[in-house]
């Protein structure tokens, strides 16, 4: 129940799903650790309870719910626990996340019923951190005994945040229980078959599919917002575009069948400060290119030239200063934490019956449509205005997000045609990263000018060249 006495509602299928992991990652842990260290087999109950229920009140309380959900176990207690077991979960709760050494401090606990209860919570933090993605993709392979710690090498699936997350949570067991731990990625680790294998399954409804699909996404975009603060980490703010462009996707694909009102909203917000980093992007591009084709000397000798690099660089300060106030405002910040709540916490509507059909025939019907429309549109040509042609690029990017996010419920077919598709957009890049920056080199003049002209039309004309031969590759055939 939640603190006004009002029984808590049942677990979201993400955090249902996520609390299951935990319990078979914790018990897999503390197996482990058991090998070293003799414990009574009731303290294996004990933890398999506090990893069922250290999310319980997330879907009511998402900023403090494990203190909410350790003061409903220590008032109700916990189905075939005593009063004093419930309290030692109670403690593994609460313990669970954040910080411990206060928490700590105030709990009322004989000596041994706390030295439980910090085991429990030690490994309740790693395993919970080993599921940071709430995907379950996450798995324990191997768990040795050395000399000075307990060596756990970890598959961290599709995430590999997963595994990070988990040594950043391992901080309690370290200070406090014997032996030490330490994780490591697993060196043997297959490389997956499509990019979002281990997110995207094909048994699943097409609502958990969005739920995982989208929170996948979400983590990325969390991971690189506070680095693409900084315009010295230009691969954060890269990074970051493309998770934002690719959860708007994601809505945009399963909007028609899940009709989240709030979803929506989100995609209109994050438009908002997509469009706010493209400017930043450009200039980079920019600036790398000239720098790539060594072209700084050239420019530099005509008065045009200097000039032209001067602008540039001032273009590019002061975007980069715009972007960096615009992600550090705390709307920004309100918005990725309504996203994960929203996500974590989102029940299926009962009354929507096509949201809970599987995914696989919804992916293959929409990837029957996409690739049908492709198939009816001709390559674009060397003299197609660039306006139309960055529309193109924009559709054909679109169309790609969608195979890469439904490759894994198609097979090889949907996992080739994903990839034939991202080499048009790549090529379809680069044609409107030339396009973009000619109308800035044409205006110079001068040697330095000339020879930027001169190598952004050889990048335009070969990609160009690639974008037919590519095009004619797409065979959508291997997917209708």
């Amino acid at each position: 129940m939640s603190p006004s006495g009002q029984p808590l509602p049942p677990a979201p299928p993400l955090e249902a799903a996520h609390a299951r992991q935990v319990t078979a990652l914790a018990l897999r842990l503390q197996d482990g650790l058991l090998q070293r260290v003799s414990a009574p087999a009731r303290q294996r109950v004990l933890l398999a309870c506090a990893a069922r229920e250290h999310d319980r009140a997330y879907a009511t309380h998402p900023v403090a719910h494990e203190l909410v959900a350790a003061r409903q176990i220590r008032r109700r207690g916990l189905p075939d626990l005593t009063p004093a077991e419930a309290r030692i979960v109670a403690l593994a709760v609460s313990l669970h996340r954040g910080e411990w050494q206060r928490r700590l401090a105030a709990a009322r606990l004989t000596p041994r019923a706390r030295r439980i209860g910090l085991r429990l919570a030690a490994i309740l933090r790693v395993a919970d951190g080993l599921d940071h993605s709430h995907l379950q993709d996450a798995a324990i392979v191997a768990i040795r005994r050395k000399s000075d710690a307990l060596e756990v090498t970890v598959r961290p699936g599709w995430y590999a945040g997963n595994l990070q997350a988990a040594q950043a949570k391992a901080d309690l067991w370290q200070a406090q229980v014997f032996p030490a731990i330490r994780l490591r990625a697993d060196p043997k680790a297959p490389k997956p078959p499509a990019r979002y294998s281990g997110v995207v399954r094909p048994t699943d409804s097409i609502h958990l599919t969005a739920q995982r699909l989208l929170y996948a996404l979400y983590r990325r975009l969390a991971d690189n917002w506070h680095g693409a603060q900084d315009p010295l980490h230009a691969c954060f703010l890269h990074d970051f575009r493309v998770a934002l462009r690719r959860w708007r996707a994601a809505e945009r694909f399963f909007r028609p069948v899940l009709h989240d009102p709030t979803l929506r909203d989100f995609n209109r917000r994050l438009d908002d400060i997509g469009r706010a980093l493209g400017p930043l992007r450009d200039l980079q591009v920019r600036r790398d290119f000239i720098a790539a084709h060594h072209l700084d000397a050239a420019l530099l000798r005509t008065a045009a030239g200097r000039r032209h690099l001067e602008r540039e660089a001032a273009a590019l300060a002061a975007a980069a200063r715009q972007v960096t106030e615009r992600l550090a405002q705390p709307e920004t910040a309100a918005l990725l934490t309504h996203i994960r709540q929203a996500l974590r916490t989102a029940q299926p509507d009962p009354a929507n019956h096509r949201a809970q059909r599987p995914l696989r025939p919804f992916a293959r019907r929409t990837l029957r449509e996409t690739a049908g429309r492709l198939a009816a549109c001709d390559a674009p040509r060397a003299d197609t205005d660039p306006e139309d042609l960055h529309e193109i690029r924009r559709a054909i990017r679109r169309a790609r997000y969608l195979m890469e996010f439904c490759a894994p419920a198609l097979g090889k077919p949907g996992a080739r045609f994903a990839r034939r598709v991202k080499q048009v957009t790549d090529d379809l890049g680069q044609i409107h990263d030339a396009d973009v920056h000619l109308a800035h080199a044409t205006k110079l003049g001068g040697a330095g000018g000339r020879a930027l002209e001169r190598a952004l039309r050889a990048q335009r004309d070969a990609a160009t060249t690639r974008l037919r031969k590519h095009w004619r590759a797409l065979r959508p055939r291997d997917v209708l």
